[in-house]
């Protein structure tokens, strides 16, 4: 949805302006002045990422967490997984709440992000997800899906004004290519009945929110699926807010030896999240066509389509060719 959209929604219905204003001071980079101007000072975070848990049901090709389940291998040998099951005890759903009071108390407004790993396989989830909208802060969950319509009604339910949550769920294609990427048979059916679920569960509420987007992870397996994908959803009745695709993040070799060369003695790194890919495979002229075209038609469809980052054709083959430039 575009600006120009928002804001004649907000016009519309007056419960859409205190989240339209946020969005829009949170878009316009000229806020970020504080890093720039004041000789180091920096106000309170924009966001914050809470990671619940180290565990994740899955075994995605393009990411080192599902590599691991995959292969059933030592977090050491994929840094991603390792990073995130080094320390010591887990935090308890008392030290998740105490972050939020501290956040209140300090007057802050960060939107706080539940993403990393599968947020819904945190045993207390859902006290944690209420506990955060009834302090009044704005709640982002990113989700595989799989066990979402487990969670729908409840999710619908503590959303009480249109940008206290929303949600992004992680899929790569349709059916039986989306399972192939992610490891698990039967993944596309599931995340698809967490969003239907949560599509009705707003009809009963005579709600429009939470706004519901899919994030489309671009790899070799599935960049010749885009114009497919966008239409497939576009004949079903499941309330989206946009589509984005997302380019990969990785570290290969070339931004490992670089970085290692500078910054190797006290932050080394390792190559991350390019087990199950083949970035060579991907053409790239063809993904940023297909994305551009899609695009260019997006008023076609009943939601938006983005990309992130957007990227000039060149630019497009840079990242991947050339990731260190």
């Amino acid at each position: 949805m575009t600006f120009v959209e928002e804001l004649s929604t907000a016009i519309k219905n007056p419960d859409y302006l205190p989240s339209y204003w946020r969005k829009l001071v949170r878009e316009f980079t000229v806020f970020d002045f504080d890093y720039r101007f004041l000789k180091g000072y920096s106000f309170p975070p924009k966001s914050l990422c809470f990671i619940l848990t180290e565990h994740c049901n899955l075994q995605c090709v393009m990411c080192d967490i599902g590599q691991k389940n995959a292969h059933r291998s030592s977090a050491e040998l994929f840094p991603l997984a390792a990073s995130l099951e080094k320390g010591g005890e887990t935090l308890t759903l008392q030290d998740w709440k105490q972050v939020v009071d501290d956040l209140v108390g300090k007057g802050w407004n960060p939107l706080l992000l539940l993403t990393g790993t599968e947020p819904f396989l945190y045993p207390q989830v859902l006290e944690l997800v209420n506990y955060i909208t009834a302090h009044n802060l704005r709640l982002h969950i990113t989700t595989n899906g799989t066990v979402l319509s487990r969670f729908a009604e409840a999710l619908v339910d503590c959303c009480t004004k249109p940008d206290s949550l929303t949600i992004t769920v992680s899929l790569d294609g349709i059916g039986e290519l989306h399972d192939t990427i992610r490891g698990v048979p039967g993944t596309f059916d599931r995340a698809l009945e967490g969003l239907e679920a949560l599509a009705a569960r707003k009809r009963e509420r005579s709600r429009g929110w939470p706004h519901v987007s899919i994030c489309y992870t671009v790899s070799n397996h599935n960049y010749g699926h885009i114009p497919d994908f966008v239409e497939w959803f576009s004949q079903k009745d499941v309330d989206l807010t946009s589509i984005t695709f997302s380019h990969l993040w990785f570290k290969d070799a070339s931004i490992v030896e670089r970085h290692n060369e500078h910054y190797g003695t006290c932050f080394p790194v390792k190559q991350e999240n390019l087990t199950g890919l083949d970035i060579a495979a991907i053409d790239m002229d063809s993904v940023h066509a297909q994305i551009q075209k899609m695009r260019a038609t997006s008023g076609d469809y009943p939601f938006a389509i983005l990309e992130q980052p957007r990227l000039s054709r060149e630019d497009s083959r840079v990242y991947y060719t050339q990731p260190t430039e």
